[in-house]
């Protein structure tokens, strides 16, 4: 008797499982909200860190400020002429720096502008160039006996296209000042004297540039000793 329902119980087919997608389900914000809020939270954590950083951080100390009628030190300028060769005489007590580069070569008499010096006792002193072919370019002359209006007369002997003398003081001592202009070239003079001795520099202001800028610098070192 219960055969008929065993067969119509195995005739029912089975249920199938369902292997359809579920349909995810909706939250509760929009996509572009959701961006959004990650944006702003990426940039609050930097606003905070930025902050954190510069308050923690050592603050550099502010530069002081020269107050009102201060001026500034001034800087001490560079001497160019530090590592040059010294000349230095202890008979007519004085001495000079001249560049690595140049040579120097002294005589036993005097010379200015002619012979008439060879005939005075003294000392000349002649500074140029390693390999210069022409005229020393600067000439350091000491004269035992004899006066600044001696050597200027000697001077003027020569022929001097365009020749300007001038009163000049040169280490505190009152000096001539002789200025030679030769058109491509302008030659100056200093004379003066000093324990009875005259004493003549001479150089080049104008052959070019470095020239006359060198015989400058040379000048500026001469001094004397003790």
């Amino acid at each position: 008797m219960n055969q008929p329902n065993q067969q119509i119980q195995s005739n029912i087919p089975e249920p199938q499982p369902d292997f359809r997608p579920e349909t995810p389900k909706k939250s509760g914000l929009p996509a572009w909200a959701s961006v959004l809020i990650v944006i702003l939270s990426v940039m609050g954590v930097g606003l905070v860190s930025y902050g954190a950083y510069h308050y923690f951080a050592p603050q550099p100390e502010p530069a002081e400020l020269p107050t009102a009628g201060e001026e500034e030190p001034a800087r001490e300028p560079t001497d160019q002429t530090a590592d040059w060769q010294t000349y230095r005489n202890e008979e007519y007590e004085f001495e000079v720096k001249y560049p690595e580069d140049w040579v120097l070569s002294t005589k036993d008499y005097p010379y200015v502008a002619g012979n008439w010096y060879m005939a005075k006792s003294g000392k000349t002193i002649f500074l140029a160039p390693i390999n210069y072919r022409q005229d020393p370019l600067v000439r350091i002359s000491v004269i035992n006996q004899g006066t600044i209006d001696e050597v200027m007369t000697e001077e003027d002997k020569f022929n001097h296209p365009e020749r300007v003398v001038s009163e000049d003081e040169f280490l505190g001592f009152k000096a001539k000042k002789i200025e030679d202009d030769y058109g491509d070239s302008v030659y100056k003079n200093i004379v003066f004297k000093k324990d009875n001795k005259v004493f003549t520099l001479s150089g080049p202001t104008k052959i070019n540039i470095s020239s006359g800028a060198m015989f400058n610098q040379i000048l500026s070192t001469f001094k004397f000793i003790d």
